[in-house]
């Protein structure tokens, strides 16, 4: 689990800014717990994600069919 958090850097950081900025907000009652529940769940859930993957600059080359005008 610890692996994850480390090798994730990106969206660690963002999830651990989260939680600090929300906490600040408490600590200073400039929010009450309620209110920043729900970036506190944000925050937790970006520390365990993944960091997405780098496109290499590309365009995403896939075909797509194009459209039938069928309903």
């Amino acid at each position: 689990m610890l692996e994850r958090i480390f090798r994730n850097w990106k969206t660690t950081v963002i999830g651990l800014t989260i939680l600090v900025v929300s906490l600040v907000f408490v600590w200073f009652e400039r929010a009450t717990l309620t209110e920043v529940s729900i970036f506190l769940m944000g925050g937790f859930a970006f520390l365990f994600s993944k960091d997405p993957k780098p496109t290499d600059g590309k365009a995403n080359t896939t075909k797509r069919k194009a459209p039938t005008g069928r309903s």
